[in-house]
C-alpha cells in the first residue's frame, strides 16, 4: 500500500467537500476523478499515479455555474454524466461538450476538456447535501436541508417524487444497484428504505437488538443505532454493495437503553437487503463514522484466511472503506479486522471517499483543503473477480402477497443463506404532502374558466381558480387571481359607440346615461388610468393560457353630462 497527499491547492486551499472517480470510460481515455468545495467549483482531474506510489494530478476542467459551497458531485454509473449539489439548493447536470476547443484568449487558462450544463434541477429549499443515481441512469435521488428526499426525472429536469418522511436533515442517500429500494440516513436517528415502484416507506431502523454473542454484555438487550444531530459532520454517506446484497449505514452507535455505566461504541452497522431493520453486523470505530464506500471489483477469497464473516452467494470477497473524522479504515468480508488503516494524516475531519473503477486507488477528501489518495497492488487486495454481465443491474424484488408471477430468463437469484434474517416490513404511506397556493390581490372582471396548466419549468405549479356556481358573488363581476397574465385596462372614449355586437355592453352603456350619480362620477375618476383616443380590442390573449376573455367598455361621465 502506498501512500501520498499532493501538495496542490486543490479548491484555492478551501476544504474540499466531495470526490468521485468517473466509474466507466474508454480504453483510451484518462482515469477522471470530479472534486466540488467551498470555493463553488467543480473540478475534474487526470490522475495517474506511477508503480513507486507516486501521484500526478492535472486539471482537465474548471466547472464554473455555482454560486455557493459545492457539497456533492457523483457521476453517472455510464460516466457520461455529472451530477453536483451545492448550498443554493441546485443540482447542476453536467455533460461533455465534445467539439474542438476555442483558443484561449489573453489572461484566460486554458483546459483540455469543456463541459456544459445539461440540466438544472431546482426543487429543494434548503442546502443538498447528497445525491445518488439509479442504475440506468436516468433518475437521481437528493437529500437536503430541508428534510426532503427528492426522486429526478434527469431528462424531463423535473421531480416525480417527494418524500417527506424525514424529521431531520437528510445526509446520506444511495439507490439501490437491483433498483428496488432507495435508502437514506438523516440526523432524527433513522436509517429508512423507500421502495422505488410505490414511494412508500418498507422499512426503519433506529432501535433493535444488536446479534451479539451470549457471553456479551449487551446480548439480549436493545440499543439506539445512531447518533443524534450533535454529531458534528454534514454526512452520513452510505453505500450498497456491488452485487446489492449488503448496505453499510455510517454514524453508528451502539447506546444500550436503561444502562448509563455502559459507555456508547461507535460503530458501522451492515445490513443485507433482506432485512433492512436489524443489522447483520456492527463493525466497531473508535471515532464517528461518517462515510462508507465499498470497492466496484469483487475478490477472490484467500484461500489460507478464514472463513467469510459475510459470505456472498458469488463467491466474492468484497472491500469496504470507512472513513472517521481523521482516518480511514479498510476491511473485506472474509475477516472482521481492518486490512489496512491510515490515520493521523489530516488536520481537520474527512468528508468523503472514492475508488477507482480498477478498484486499486482509493481518494479521501479532508475540510483541510487537500486530499489523501492510497494506492493498493494485486497482492494487497487479491485477485480481482470478473463481473458477470449484466447480473449487478437485475433487480430482485422482496417477496410481497400480492406478487404475480412471472416468467424469467434471467440469471437464477443467490441461494438462501440461513445467518440472514428475513423481514417483511409493512409498507406505510409516507406523509401527505402539502401544497402552499399563493394568495394574490383579487381583481374584478368577467367569468373565466380554469385554463392554466402545471408549467415544468421551473417545478412549480400555476393555477387559476375557477369560481363555482354555489359561491355567493356580485351579479356582475368575479374575483379571481391576479395571475399576471391578463392585463385590464379602464380606458376613457369620447363619442365611441359600443359594438352592436356586444349586447352586455349595450345594457351598461344605457344603464350609465340614465343613471349617473356623484358616487358614480368619483368611482370612474378613480379608475381612469390612461387617455386613449382609439378603443382597445374587444378580446385580450394570455400568453401562458390561451383563452380569450371579453371586457366591457365602460361609458366616460364627460358623455353622461353632455347628454
Amino acid at each position: 500500500m502506498k501512500f501520498a497527499i499532493p501538495e496542490i491547492s486543490w479548491h484555492n486551499r478551501d476544504p474540499v467537500l466531495s470526490v468521485d472517480f468517473q466509474p466507466k470510460a474508454e480504453p483510451n481515455d484518462p482515469l477522471r476523478l470530479a472534486s466540488g468545495g467551498t470555493d463553488s467549483h467543480v473540478l475534474i482531474w487526470y490522475l495517474s499515479t506511477t508503480e513507486t506510489g507516486s501521484v500526478h494530478l492535472e486539471v482537465a476542467a474548471d466547472l464554473t455555474r455555482h454560486q455557493k459551497a459545492v457539497n456533492v458531485v457523483r457521476w453517472s454509473p455510464n460516466g457520461q454524466l455529472l451530477a453536483s449539489g451545492d448550498d443554493e439548493s441546485i443540482i447542476f447536470i453536467w455533460k461533455q461538450k465534445l467539439e474542438e476547443l476555442s483558443p484561449a484568449t489573453e489572461g484566460e487558462e486554458q483546459y483540455k476538456e469543456t463541459w456544459v450544463v445539461y440540466k438544472t434541477l431546482r426543487g429543494h429549499m434548503e442546502d443538498v447535501l447528497d445525491i445518488s443515481w439509479s442504475m440506468d441512469g436516468l433518475q437521481l435521488a437528493s437529500g437536503s436541508v430541508d428534510n426532503k428526499l427528492i426522486v429526478w426525472d434527469i431528462h424531463r429536469a423535473r421531480y416525480t417524487t417527494i418524500l417527506s418522511d424525514h424529521k431531520g436533515f437528510v445526509q446520506g442517500v444511495c439507490w439501490d444497484p437491483k433498483g428496488q429500494y432507495i435508502t437514506s440516513t438523516s440526523t432524527d436517528r433513522v436509517f429508512r428504505a423507500f421502495d422505488v415502484s410505490t414511494k412508500k416507506v418498507v422499512s426503519r431502523s433506529s432501535k433493535a437488538s444488536l446479534p451479539f454473542p451470549t457471553d456479551h454484555p449487551l446480548h439480549g438487550s436493545r440499543q439506539r443505532l445512531y447518533h443524534d444531530d450533535t454529531l458534528q459532520t454534514y454526512y452520513r454517506r452510505l453505500q450498497f454493495s456491488p452485487d446489492g446484497l449488503y448496505i453499510a449505514v455510517p454514524a453508528g452507535r451502539v447506546e444500550p437503553e436503561g444502562k448509563p455505566d455502559v459507555k456508547p461504541i461507535n460503530a458501522v452497522y451492515i445490513y443485507t437487503r433482506y432485512c433492512l431493520k436489524i443489522p447483520v453486523c456492527v463493525v466497531p470505530c473508535g471515532e464517528p463514522a461518517l462515510v462508507t464506500r465499498w470497492s466496484p471489483i469483487g475478490f477472490r477469497p484467500r484461500a489460507a484466511g478464514p472463513a467469510p464473516r459475510l459470505p456472498s452467494p458469488s463467491g466474492a470477497r468484497h472491500v469496504l472503506a470507512v472513513g472517521t473524522r481523521r482516518s480511514v479504515l479498510v476491511y473485506d468480508t472474509q475477516q472482521k479486522t481492518p486490512i489496512a488503516i491510515v490515520a493521523n494524516v489530516h488536520y481537520t475531519r474527512l468528508t468523503d471517499l472514492s475508488w477507482s473503477n480498477n478498484g486499486r486507488i482509493l481518494v479521501a477528501s479532508s475540510t483541510d483543503g487537500f486530499c489523501s489518495i492510497i494506492t493498493f497492488n494485486n497482492e494487497e487486495l487479491g485477485e480481482p473477480l470478473p463481473l458477470e454481465p449484466n447480473t449487478e443491474n437485475k433487480p430482485e424484488p422482496m417477496e410481497t402477497q400480492d406478487e404475480k408471477p412471472a416468467a424469467q430468463t434471467e440469471a437464477p437469484k443467490p441461494t438462501k443463506i440461513d445467518s440472514f434474517i428475513k423481514f417483511k416490513a409493512p409498507e406505510k404511506s409516507p406523509k401527505n404532502l402539502k401544497t402552499q397556493t399563493e394568495i394574490k390581490t383579487p381583481v374584478k372582471i368577467d367569468f373565466l374558466e380554469e385554463v392554466a396548466n402545471p408549467s415544468w419549468s421551473d417545478n412549480s405549479n400555476n393555477e387559476i381558480i375557477k369560481h363555482r356556481a354555489s359561491e355567493p358573488m356580485d351579479s356582475d363581476v368575479t374575483v379571481i387571481e391576479d395571475s399576471g397574465d391578463i392585463k385590464l385596462v379602464y380606458e376613457e372614449t369620447e363619442g365611441v359607440k359600443s359594438p352592436p355586437k356586444t349586447q352586455q355592453a349595450n345594457k351598461l352603456e344605457t344603464k350609465s346615461k340614465q343613471n349617473t350619480s356623484p358616487k358614480d362620477n368619483q368611482f370612474f375618476r378613480q379608475a381612469k388610468v390612461t387617455d386613449v383616443k382609439q378603443p382597445i380590442a374587444a378580446t385580450v390573449s394570455s400568453p401562458k393560457a390561451p383563452r380569450r376573455v371579453s371586457f366591457v367598455t365602460l361609458s366616460s361621465p364627460k358623455n353622461a353630462k353632455k347628454k
